[in-house]
């Protein structure tokens, strides 16, 4: 059976949507959760074991939300037709909680930088519904609450772009807008943008990491550079779609033209933050399956 990068890259897309959704409400909820805390009055020493409770379990939520990653593997097993063994079962469970573990940690290493923002308010002096807004932006971002009609219509049409497919910089615009509505709110490297970010590095590098796994310990000799063509897509990327290399000749190539780009492994590095693109195992006829 001939492995379908089209089902693939909608095994992939479709992971990273469902992980994303169930991440970002997790991100919502500690945001109100936080704002309400604040509005509750409580000084910066009093706060703190409250609201490290709420990031704490926020991002147990969080890391829950990482479950869908195993599809992955479940296609990547089914497009090759490989028979899964011990290792790959044992590869797969710590690769899944590596990827839990990353996104956890995403959201619950903010907590300090949130308390940072809460004491630095109280201490200003500064009323408690500027200290709520510099937290939510600097939780969600551009999606965090907003009593704003302008600024809620904006949301509303972000996400429709988000969910329709839109363009890079369609996206970047409607962004630009909502903070330039909203100028005195801090909603830079926000959680919610860190937490995308790691989503999207973590289920790739899963994709790659169980790939080569299961790949190499059938005897697979040469890959295919594939995967769909983004309008981010790096130039490195498009040159090498369709490309088929042995490890050594991917190793020379990461090493040479594509060095310092991105550390590590090129089965799971492949072109870089936010790359979608993946190796396809090429299966001789004599290989054993």
């Amino acid at each position: 059976m001939a492995f379908s990068t089209k089902r693939h890259d909608k095994v992939i897309t479709d992971t990273l949507e469902d992980i994303q959704a169930g991440v970002f409400d997790s991100i919502k909820a500690l945001e109100n959760e936080v704002a309400d805390l604040i509005a509750m009055g409580y000084n910066a020493q009093t706060i703190r074991p409250v609201v490290l409770a709420a990031f704490r379990k926020w991002s147990s939520a969080a890391k829950t939300a990482s479950a869908p990653v195993t599809d992955l593997s479940a296609n990547w097993l089914v497009e090759t037709g490989f028979s899964p063994g011990p290792v790959d079962l044992q590869a797969q469970e710590v690769l899944a909680e590596q990827t839990a573990n990353a996104i956890s940690n995403t959201v619950d290493s903010n907590a300090e930088n949130i308390l940072q923002i809460i004491a630095l308010g109280a201490a200003s002096g500064l009323a408690l519904d500027v200290v709520t807004g510099q937290v939510r932006g600097r939780i969600s971002g551009v999606q965090m609450e907003s009593n704003d009609p302008e600024v809620r219509r904006q949301q509303r049409k972000l996400n429709k772009l988000m969910r329709t497919g839109a363009t890079a910089a369609e996206l970047a615009a409607v962004t630009a807008k909502i903070r330039r509505l909203t100028p005195t709110i801090n909603s830079a490297n926000s959680v919610r943008d860190q937490a995308l970010k790691t989503v999207s590095d973590s289920v790739m590098n899963f994709d790659g990491a169980f790939a080569a796994g299961v790949a190499t310990r059938n005897n697979v000799k040469k890959w295919l550079y594939a995967g769909g063509l983004m309008e981010t897509s790096r130039p490195f990327c498009i040159q090498m779609i369709g490309s088929e290399l042995d490890k050594d000749e991917i190793d020379s190539i990461w090493s040479g033209q594509w060095a310092g780009k991105e550390p590590g492994d090129p089965m799971t590095v492949r072109g870089g933050y936010n790359c979608q693109h993946y190796w396809v195992p090429i299966v001789e006829e004599d290989d054993e399956i």
